[in-house]
């Protein structure tokens, strides 16, 4: 689907709300003015103050983090407003594969899948601390949070997922994947948008926060926005939550944070780290800014193919390079031994199994990467361009790891399948994906200074702040408690 139609496809009554036509365009749930005096309020490096718009709660960001901080204080009777930069609402969580880290769902129960988030936390943490990671016990509370947030999603704003026991035989069983499958979020993103209208929340477009404002005490107490439609916009709120995304895109960030990185691209354009920025000019403090970027495919769905069905990873000169089941292993692989690409050979399980409709979209739109089907090892060999005696002894090793179901090399654990003709190759190139250090916060979402101390009426959470690690599953989850903790503070209300 086309992303330009994302505001196209809500009822009539959310489409009125999110038609992105600037903030006095919102005309089903329009903020209120504010009254009383402005002069002792301010927005840092910028001219004086004059108010617009007066709301309980502002989200700056309409992610997965920034629409899920939405959900408990509309739900609450809260006044809420979501503003976003581009000219549509779902940042680079639209453009997402789809894919949720998660477990102990009600979806996964009924699919008889039982792993419990303590279990799935100590099964990966060693990877997050190996990184660097030093907030692991935001990271630790993000995920163990998530089952909660996932369930509320489902039943609260019917969210749509395949159902896990369509791909749990051999397959992951701590995920769960768009009702529509890999790379699509439109059967997530959209319900909880028109959702959220219907409760109350108002959404505009093409808005950018360029400060926070400040009121006599030093506490926040709302965000100036700038806009080529409306010029500036000044929005008081009794609480802020910044939900702008990492910082992968932004270059000089890269440069000055995650210098060995700053060769490689970025999946997505949308992040700048403005959050950084905004939060470091009140006196947050930052964290595991050095800490790698996350690097993956520069195809989304691909880069989780290897769980859903038998692959192999092989380099330029043919050599397999990691565990196939692990969505960035060969990213990271392709990094670190300086390649420039990589080649998923895949066959018929992939084309026409439990994924097939990302297979074919894939296929479809990276045609010019693709080659196949081709009858024998040799065949392929030469589209790919390589020694065909190389490529037949890594084939031919990884068969026979598969039919004896242990993976020696690199330790695969799911699909653990042959390959057979015809087989196909796709071509895939690293990238940057979400970075993994930035906004200080308490386990609540509280974003904090220097000394680790709240910073009045602000939050952060998705990949803008520290510790959150595993992409859609801790955006959502973030936004989850930092809307919770919101609540919390605003109404005394757990």
């Amino acid at each position: 689907m086309d992303r330009r139609s994302f505001v196209k496809l809500a009822g009539a009554g959310a489409a009125s709300a999110v038609a992105g036509l600037g903030l006095t365009a919102c005309v089903t749930q329009a903020p209120s003015a504010p009254t009383g005096d402005v002069r002792s309020y301010s927005a840092v490096g910028q001219p004086a103050v004059s108010f617009d718009y007066n709301v309980d709660v502002l989200v700056v960001g309409s992610g997965m983090a920034g629409l899920s901080a939405a959900m408990l204080p509309v739900e609450s009777g809260l006044s809420v407003l979501v503003m976003e930069r581009e000219d549509l609402l779902g940042g680079e969580s639209y453009e997402s594969s789809g894919v949720i880290r998660v477990c102990d769902t009600q979806l996964q129960k009924q699919a008889g899948i039982g792993q419990s988030p303590s279990a799935f936390w100590q099964r990966n943490k060693d990877s997050y601390l190996k990184a660097g990671l030093t907030l692991a016990n935001r990271a630790e509370s993000m995920l163990k949070s998530a089952p909660e947030w996932l369930d509320h999603l489902v039943d609260e704003y019917g969210a749509s997922f395949a159902d896990p026991k369509s791909y749990k035989q051999d397959g992951p069983v701590d995920i769960l994947v768009s009702f529509s499958g890999l790379g699509d979020t439109e059967m997530i993103m959209l319900p909880l948008r028109d959702k959220l209208a219907e409760k109350g929340v108002t959404f505009t477009t093409e808005h950018e926060c360029v400060a926070l404002v400040r009121d006599g005490t030093g506490a926040i107490a709302g965000a100036r926005f700038t806009s080529g439609k409306a010029g500036t916009v000044d929005v008081r709120a009794r609480a802020v939550v910044v939900a702008t995304g990492g910082y992968g895109a932004n270059q000089l960030m890269v440069h000055a944070n995650n210098p060995d990185q700053e060769l490689l691209g970025c999946c997505s354009r949308l992040s700048q780290g403005n959050a950084l920025s905004l939060c470091s000019s009140v006196g947050a403090a930052t964290a595991d800014l050095n800490v790698s970027i996350m690097v993956a495919s520069d195809v989304p769905d691909a880069t989780w193919w290897g769980m859903f069905a038998p692959l192999i990873n092989v380099s330029p000169a043919g050599k397999r390079l990691a565990r196939e089941d692990d969505a960035s292993a060969t990213a990271e692989a392709c990094v670190a031994d300086e390649l420039g690409f990589w080649w998923s050979i895949f066959d018929n399980q992939m084309s026409e199994g439990v994924q097939s409709a990302s297979a074919a979209k894939v296929m479809t739109k990276r045609a010019d990467r693709l080659v196949g089907p081709c009858d024998t090892v040799s065949d392929l060999a030469a589209a790919m361009n390589i020694p065909a005696d190389a490529l037949e002894a890594t084939m031919e090793a990884f068969n026979k790891a598969m039919e004896k179901k242990k993976d020696e090399e690199f330790g695969r654990e799911l699909q653990m399948k042959s390959l057979k003709a015809p087989y196909y190759a796709l071509k895939q190139f690293p990238v940057r994906s979400s970075s993994r250090g930035g906004v200080m916060t308490d386990e609540e979402c509280r974003v904090l200074d220097e000394l680790e101390k709240p910073i009045g009426n602000l939050y952060c959470c998705g990949t803008a702040a520290a510790g959150s690690v595993e992409g859609l599953s801790t955006c959502g989850s973030s936004g989850f408690i930092a809307g919770r903790t919101v609540v919390a503070d605003l109404t005394g209300k757990e």
